[in-house]
Parts: structure tokens; C-alpha cells; sequence
């Protein structure tokens, strides 16, 4: 059993909260706020016995053995090395970090501290995801060559407006990129095995120069290109395409199904246009859950099935993230070149 904190009280941490109040492995211990009143709000609400109305004070909690940080991207290197250097291992919400800069500050405190630290992609501790995985490596579609993966969702007015906590200011973090294309970039990521080595993207604008739409190209060494789309203006499209030389594969992102509900791949064998698709059932999971229950696990000591992003797959994706935000406003690709350790 490990004890954890939660690190802000937004949509996202309540959506959290619920989804891992049910498992047998974690027990969420506390809430912190920057106000005592909402964190009071949010005890009552999930039944907890604890909170904080400072992040500072929930960070030094000694009933807790971990922090979920589920704050503004802006605020995930401060409060996330304020954790870790307190002892605490750290789930943090997508995106880890805006830039690699951060990214690799954070996981080298967690080094240091000898605490976990796990990006929060909850897709990625499904079985869905490790089928895929899977099924390419079998060489189930051939090589692959194009990834094309889409996330869109209409926002609330009221969350547009920026009328309930969450202002959609570029300054933190704001803006569709950042906050659900994160999850296109890192499964291009994935199945390249690699940072790609140039992006282009194209964004419309809006609120005071936040991405409400954006587009982009992720070109790979060894000739993988990913196409990404993501918007928080357009119907719900979490889907992912991937062709191979000698076949496709297509899913969306089943992060939070429950349990008892099942995902779905749907693949296609062969290059012909006559070839057709099979659909492939896989068991349901809840991801929040599954991303917790994984760091409980790895903090013991012990290997976990669903290990999650891996630190160089995370510092490669705040990378990414960095370089298609400029691409975008600058209106020019841009090489994703690695950072020199001295400048770390």
C-alpha cells in the first residue's frame, strides 16, 4: 500500500481521485490546494481525511509516500523537484515538461533523491497499447512508415473563458498542443523508438495566443513520418493510425475504461485494398489506476508489466513539444536536436 498526495484541485484530480479510490494497492492520503477552503471542498467530496491549503504543505506531509502533481505544465518542474526532494516519489500529469531543460532537471533530482518519477500518460498502461506494441513487433503490419494520431475534444465555454480555475493563458500552459496533443506526440514517439529530428506545425490562435488548433509533421531517422492533429474545439477523435509496409493498424486512446469494459484495435494484414480489417478485443482497463498501482509497484523495488514512458522517451517528447510550440509560432520547421549534458 502506498500513500499519496494529490498536488492540485482541478477537473483532472477529481477525475484521478475517483478512478483511484477503487483500487486495493494505493490509498490517496491528502489533497493540497492553494486555498484551505477548496481543499476542504475536495476532502469532503472524495471522502479524504487530509488537506493541505498550501502545495508546500502537502509536499512535506509525512503521512504520504507519494505526490500526484496534477497542476498547470508550468508548475510541474518546480512542485515535482519540491516532491522528490522531499522524499517523495512523483507521478506527473502530461506533459512532464514543457521543454527538455526541465525535463531532465527532474528526473536527475529523482536520481539523486533515489525516488520514482513517472509521466501520467494513462494509455500507456494498457493493454491496448502493449498489444500494439506488440502485434508491430510480430511484424503484423511490416515496417512501419506512417503514424497519423489525432486528439480533439470540445472544452467547456466556461474553461474557455477561463471562468473556473483553468484560463487558457499560453504562460501556463494553456492551449491544445500541451494539453492533448502531449499524447499524439508521445505514441509517434513510441513506435519510432526515437526523438524525431525535425517538426513542422501550423496552429490557429485564440485567448490571447493559445493553440486552439494544431497541426503538425514529426520527421524520424530511418524515414517514419507522424502526422499529429489536436484541438479543444472540435468532437471527440482520440485515434490513431499506423501504417506499416504490409498492413494498418487502427485504435483510439482507451485511457480510462473501466475494467470491466473492453478496447478494441482493428488491423488490417497486407498491402492490397481488398485486404479487410479484423478487430481485435483486448481487456479493459482503467489507466489513472493502472499509472499509480505501476509506481506503487516500481517504488518497492519491483519490475512492473506496464512500465509507462520511460525517462528518455519523456525528455524526447518535452523536446518535441518545445520545437513544434516554436515551429508553430514561427511558421518554420525546426531540428530537434539534443541538448549538450553541460547545458543541462
Amino acid at each position: 500500500m502506498i500513500r499519496v498526495g494529490v498536488l492540485g484541485t482541478g477537473n483532472i484530480s477529481g477525475w484521478w481521485t475517483k478512478s483511484v479510490l477503487a483500487s486495493d494497492f494505493v490509498r490517496v492520503a491528502a489533497i493540497g490546494s492553494r486555498s484551505d477552503q477548496r481543499a476542504r471542498e475536495f476532502a469532503a467530496k472524495y471522502g479524504l481525511q487530509r488537506w493541505h491549503g498550501s502545495y508546500a504543505s502537502l509536499v512535506r506531509d509525512t503521512e504520504i509516500d507519494a505526490v500526484y502533481v496534477a497542476l498547470p505544465s508550468q508548475l510541474h518542474a518546480k512542485w515535482t523537484i519540491a516532491a522528490i526532494r522531499a522524499g517523495k516519489h512523483v507521478l506527473c500529469e502530461k506533459p512532464l515538461a514543457r521543454n527538455e531543460r526541465d525535463a531532465i532537471r527532474m528526473f536527475d533530482a529523482a536520481r539523486r533523491a533515489d525516488v520514482r518519477l513517472i509521466e501520467g500518460f494513462p494509455y500507456r498502461f494498457t493493454a491496448q497499447t502493449r498489444r500494439i506494441v506488440d502485434l508491430i513487433a510480430q511484424g503484423a503490419i511490416g515496417e512501419v512508415r506512417v503514424v497519423r494520431s489525432n486528439m480533439t475534444y470540445v472544452r467547456a465555454q466556461s474553461v474557455r473563458r477561463g471562468t473556473d480555475g483553468e484560463p487558457l493563458d499560453p504562460l501556463i500552459g494553456g492551449g491544445a498542443l500541451l494539453d492533448s496533443g502531449c499524447y499524439c506526440v508521445s505514441i509517434a514517439r513510441l513506435l519510432a523508438g526515437r526523438r524525431p529530428t525535425r517538426v513542422s506545425a501550423t496552429a490557429v490562435f485564440e485567448c490571447g495566443g493559445v493553440d486552439e488548433s494544431l497541426v503538425g509533421t514529426l520527421e524520424f531517422d530511418g524515414g517514419l513520418l507522424a502526422q499529429i492533429s489536436c484541438s479543444y474545439v472540435l468532437p471527440d477523435g482520440p485515434q490513431t493510425q499506423i501504417i506499416g509496409t504490409d498492413g494498418i493498424i487502427e485504435a483510439d486512446f482507451a485511457n480510462m475504461t473501466d475494467a470491466g469494459e473492453s478496447a478494441f484495435i482493428r488491423l488490417k494484414r497486407g498491402a492490397s485494398w481488398t485486404a479487410g480489417f479484423e478487430t481485435i478485443e483486448v481487456e479493459g482497463a482503467d489507466g489513472f489506476r493502472r499509472e499509480i498501482e505501476a509506481l506503487a509497484v516500481q517504488a518497492s523495488g519491483c519490475p512492473h508489466a506496464y512500465v509507462g514512458m520511460s525517462e528518455e522517451e519523456s525528455i524526447d517528447v518535452a523536446a518535441t513539444l518545445d520545437a513544434l510550440r516554436k515551429s508553430a509560432r514561427s511558421g518554420r520547421p525546426l531540428a530537434v536536436a539534443r541538448m549538450p549534458q553541460s547545458a543541462a
